[in-house]
């Protein structure tokens, strides 16, 4: 048993990979070969047509059998399946659209779409009640990009009808893909789209619309225009939705320099610029902390708007440290120590957290806050901090500058303060002993003078 069990698995082995090569051999037939097996499936039908008409008339006569005219249906309708089949097989290796035009347009409020015009092609599958059904999408890649992400689309018929497609790109591309789902069968169309010059339009795009600024600082935005015309032509640049208080600049990314007209020339359609916005010093409650809408825009040279750009900026009040003191001149003796006061206020729009102080301190000289961090200063508020001042035995006799300096971490960046100088008149300890000793010689002097003076006068 066992003996004959392993040629029988031998044999379905062999069918197996038998079956494996005729399908992928199936798979890579031309369509010239497709097309000979609708003729040869056409023809064969044609005679089985033949054959069944015949069998019908001799079956009336009387002169063929029931089972043979039931033999002479089934060869017919194998026939007829085979010719299906082969018109299916056609079809599927036959592309389903011819793209007449896919034009990139930009609407007056800078949205970007894509218009496709197709063709449906005839398939080779004529069958007018046959109805086949697609799902239609743009996409970048491996990525859908458009919206709809997929449009459905069912015709009927042998073709020869033309569709219209609108999708908005969720991101701007001049290269994508036209991807076309029937079934199982998926067909990708690589198109490089017109630019619609039907209407003058600019589309103005940034890679970083939403930003947050601190008060007294700036923010950027690069912005990069793109216009749907090849001549030359100048456009100006504004800013619109800005509170008061703030400002804003343009800046030619090529040359630096600040502009409010961009010159473009004869085929030139894009360039990048630069969009700087100054955020005043101190802040209002009415939008601090907000998010603040405001919008770039272009027009042309008449001065019609031809495109604009949606932007947002939400500005955040930031600490501001300001140092100062009733004594900037300190006198120091060598080997001593001296207290100074010093006051820290913050004069910005937000509290500030962990105050720091530091000290660039001379050769011979040191110093020590005391507090040396304040956790919390908060917003007008104001600290004393008591500096204490020694200078080294050694240290050189002279006049020394001090600069002391706040510092704190903001949200977006490290805040501090301008710098605040003391002068140091730093004196050396043997000058203070000498003067001492001159002044202690002249009182015994000046004492025993007057003694011996007394004295003379009484004899």
């Amino acid at each position: 048993m066992a003996d004959r069990s392993l040629p029988r698995a031998a044999v379905a082995a062999f069918v197996v990979f038998l079956t494996a090569v005729a399908a992928f051999a199936q798979s890579g037939i031309s369509e010239a070969e497709r097309r000979l097996d609708l003729a040869r499936a056409e023809l064969n039908e044609r005679q089985a047509t033949a054959s069944l008409e015949q069998t019908r008339r001799l079956h009336a006569e009387g002169l063929a059998s029931q089972s043979e005219l039931q033999r002479a249906t089934a060869e017919h309708e194998g026939a007829r399946l085979d010719t299906e089949k082969a018109r299916v097989g056609l079809a599927n290796d036959l592309p389903s659209f011819q793209v007449l035009s896919a034009v990139k347009q930009v609407s007056p409020g800078g949205e970007t779409r894509v218009v496709l015009r197709l063709r449906e092609l005839e398939r080779g599958y004529g069958d007018a009640g046959f109805v086949r059904g697609y799902l239609i999408s743009v996409a970048s890649g491996a990525t859908i990009i458009g919206e709809p992400y997929q449009r459905e689309v069912r015709l009927g018929g042998r073709g020869g009808r033309e569709l219209t497609l609108t999708f908005r790109l969720l991101r701007d591309a001049d290269e994508v893909s036209i991807q076309l789902l029937s079934g199982t069968r998926r067909e990708t169309i690589p198109i490089l789209l017109q630019r619609d010059q039907s209407e003058h339009r600019v589309q103005l795009t940034s890679a970083n619309p939403s930003q947050d600024g601190t008060l007294g600082s700036k923010v950027e935005y690069w912005v990069q225009l793109e216009r749907f015309a090849s001549r030359p032509e100048t456009l100006g640049l504004a800013v619109d939705g800005l509170a008061s208080g703030f400002t804003s600049e343009w800046i030619d990314s090529s040359t630096g320099a600040r502009i409010s007209r961009v010159g473009l020339g004869e085929n030139q359609t894009s360039t990048k610029l630069l969009l700087r916005v100054f955020l005043p010093p101190e802040g209002e409650g009415s939008w601090l902390g907000a998010t603040m809408p405001l919008h770039a825009s272009v027009t042309g040279a008449d001065g019609v708007p031809v495109g604009r750009l949606e932007l947002q900026l939400r500005p955040i009040g930031a600490p501001k440290l300001v140092l100062s003191s009733d004594n900037l001149l300190v006198p120091l003796s060598a080997g001593r120590t001296r207290t100074v006061m010093l006051t820290v206020e913050n004069v910005g729009a937000a509290d500030a957290h962990d105050v720091r102080l530091e000290a660039n301190l001379p050769i011979g000289i040191d110093a020590t806050f005391v507090p040396s961090t304040l956790d919390v200063l908060a917003v007008r508020d104001k600290r004393q901090v008591r500096i204490q001042l020694s200078a080294a035995r050694d240290v050189v006799p002279a006049e020394y500058n001090l600069k002391v300096q706040a510092r704190t971490q903001a949200r977006l960046a490290y805040v501090a303060s301008p710098e605040l100088s003391f002068r140091l008149d730093v004196r050396s300890a043997i000058a203070f002993g000498g003067t001492a000793v001159l002044v202690t010689v002249f009182l015994f002097g000046t004492v025993g003078a007057v003694g011996w003076g007394i004295r003379r006068t009484r004899r």
